[in-house]
């Protein structure tokens, strides 16, 4: 089924990007599909995440999945994850992507640190760190206690573990580190997502087509042995061979900031610097995130899941509202209409009401 799915920008589902080859508009600013736009072409398009109970790691051997591998210290080095996402691709053939993708922790913090330090809006260096040739022995100064971190260039950059600008930095990688496996599934369904709706291009309309696929009649189970079969390299659906693409990816510094902090999709660019570099044209910072826009996405989000398990039931609710189907749903601009429909789809989503309904699907 191909839908042509409206994108709104008041909704923070399109980012401006300065771009000097685009002529669509005269300030050459080109529309980017953001982390809200992809969540809602995927409420059509349908991108099944069936799960993948354990990963293969670099020792060879299974783990579960996702899987954290720590430093001999203990401390999270890395957070690895295996998904695989199910949907038709642009000409309307089924595909499964088959994505594992390396968020290094140890790395990111290492990045991030340098960056705090080295964009300064003066022209003194920043007391608490100090940027050292990684072959020469570092000579800590007689106050603090301090610590090294390999950062670019082949240089070690020696923080003081007893700054608060540094305090407050450990305390933020030790919030990311609580949060590391979300952000490493999120980071993976964007990047499965993003191959699907590559086509995706956007022009001032900002109108997208996507093909849905429509799959009422496959359960968890049958979706299951599809993926073991994906992680072989083949996979036969209705007496079809379908293709299976597989993909081992190293998540950038870029794309995690942009997916920790919930702001724009992981193809924009990192905010503008405080000290761009001469002669360069930094790209234009993405617009203050919309207080209103992730309770968009949860609401409809949390309709689709019900009105999924509900079936006829859920779409006479939402009937009720003088809203034709899920289709509207995710165009409906309402906020307080959609809390209304979520609100009393949740008193009918009692194990009695979904009893008999675990093998039917809406189409999708």
């Amino acid at each position: 089924m191909l839908t042509h799915v409206k994108l709104d920008e008041s909704a923070d589902e399109v980012w401006r990007m300065w771009d000097e080859k685009y002529n669509g508009r005269q300030d050459h600013k080109r529309p980017i599909i953001t982390a809200a736009g992809y969540d809602k072409l995927n409420l059509f398009g349908s991108v099944k995440f069936p799960p993948v109970r354990t990963l293969i790691g670099d020792d060879g051997a299974e783990h579960p999945n996702p899987y954290m591998e720590r430093e001999a210290n203990g401390d999270l080095r890395c957070v690895r994850v295996q998904r695989i996402g199910i949907a038709m691709d642009p000409v309307g053939n089924l595909v499964f992507r088959d994505l594992t993708l390396t968020f290094n922790l140890a790395t990111y913090f290492a990045t991030d640190l340098y960056k705090k330090w080295r964009f300064k809006k003066d022209a003194t260096p920043k007391a608490w760190g100090q940027l050292w040739d990684a072959q020469v022995p570092f000579v800590p100064p007689k106050e603090g206690r301090w610590k090294g971190y390999r950062v670019p260039g082949d240089a070690m950059l020696y923080v003081d573990l007893t700054h608060e600008d540094v305090i407050t930095l450990l305390m933020q990688k030790n919030h990311r580190e609580s949060m590391a496996e979300r952000t490493a599934i999120t980071m993976a369904e964007r990047n499965i997502c993003k191959k699907f709706y590559a086509a995706a291009k956007l022009d001032e309309s900002l109108t997208v087509r996507v093909v849905s696929w429509v799959q009422a009649d496959r359960d968890l189970a049958q979706l299951g042995d599809m993926v073991a079969a994906a992680r072989r390299g083949e996979a036969v659906v209705d007496g079809m061979p379908v293709m299976v693409e597989q993909e081992i990816i190293d998540a950038e510094f870029d794309e995690a900031s942009a997916t920790i902090e919930a702001e724009t999709d992981e193809t924009c660019p990192p905010d503008e610097p405080d000290e761009p570099e001469p002669a360069s044209v930094a790209p234009t910072a993405p617009k203050a995130e919309n207080p209103q826009r992730l309770e968009f996405a949860n609401a409809r989000t949390k309709i689709r899941m019900i009105a999924q398990r509900l079936g006829d039931a859920a779409l006479e609710v939402i009937a009720g509202y003088d809203v034709d189907g899920l289709e509207e749903v995710a165009q409906l601009g309402n906020l307080e209409t959609l809390k209304a429909i979520q609100a009393d789809l949740e008193k009918l989503d009692t194990p009695a009401a979904r009893k008999g309904k675990n093998q039917e699907q809406l189409p999708l």
